[in-house]
C-alpha cells in the first residue's frame, strides 16, 4: 500500500515521531482525508507501520514443516530475536535503548506506543508458532499463553544479561539457554 510505503520512508528518515498524518499524506501524495479514511488516528497509522516493520523482519522459516523436528523449528524461529555475532552489541544497545526510552519517567507516548506494539506483535508471532506445534501435538495447547510469556521473558533476560557490564553471558551461551528452554517445553518430538 502506497501510504504504508510512504510512512515507512518517513519513519526511516525522521523517526516514528516524524510520521505525522500530514507528513505521511504528503509523502504518499494523497490528501489528508484519504489517509484518515485508512488510518483514522495517528496511533492507527503508527501501529500499522510498526506491525509492517516487524512482519517484514520476523520470519516463520520452516515452522510449518512437520517432517522436521519440532524443537529445531521453534529454536530457529526464536533465535532470530537474538542478534548475530557481527551486529550483537549494536543491536542489543538499540534494543535496550528502546526499553529505556519507553519506560523512563517522562517518556513520550510514541516510545511507549512503539514498544507496546512491538511486544504485542512478537507475542502474537510466538503464539502462532506454538499453535502450529500444538496442532502437531508437540506442545500443550492449554499452556500456550504461559509459554509465550516464558519464551519472550527468556529472550529479554538473555539480551539484558549480554549487555550487562561484567556478565559472563555470551551470544553462544544465550543461544544454548534459549534452545534448552525450548526443548524442555516440547511434549513430543516430531519428524
Amino acid at each position: 500500500m502506497r501510504i504504508l510505503d510512504a510512512a515507512a520512508q518517513v519513519v526511516s528518515e525522521a523517526g516514528l515521531g516524524g510520521a505525522t498524518v500530514r507528513a505521511v499524506a504528503t509523502a504518499a501524495g494523497v490528501g489528508m482525508g484519504t489517509l484518515r479514511h485508512y488510518f483514522p488516528t495517528q496511533r492507527d497509522l503508527h501501529d500499522e507501520v510498526v506491525r509492517r516493520v516487524l512482519e517484514d523482519t520476523i520470519q516463520d522459516f520452516d515452522i510449518r514443516d512437520a517432517s522436521r523436528d519440532s524443537g529445531d523449528r521453534l529454536v530457529r524461529c526464536m533465535l532470530q530475536f537474538l542478534p548475530d555475532d557481527a551486529t550483537a552489541q549494536e543491536l542489543l544497545n538499540v534494543w535496550f535503548g528502546l526499553y529505556r526510552h519507553a519506560l523512563e519517567p517522562g517518556a513520550n507516548g510514541l516510545s511507549r506506543q512503539f514498544l507496546e506494539v512491538a511486544i504485542q506483535r512478537a507475542h502474537r508471532r510466538v503464539g502462532d508458532w506454538l499453535e502450529i506445534l500444538a496442532d502437531e501435538g508437540a506442545v500443550d495447547r492449554g499452556r500456550i499463553p504461559e509459554l509465550v510469556l516464558l519464551l519472550n521473558a527468556v529472550i529479554s533476560g538473555v539480551c539484558l544479561e549480554i549487555i550487562t557490564p561484567g556478565s559472563a553471558m555470551t551470544l553462544g551461551a544465550a543461544r544454548n539457554i534459549v534452545s534448552g528452554v525450548i526443548r524442555s517445553l516440547i511434549v513430543k518430538e516430531t519428524r
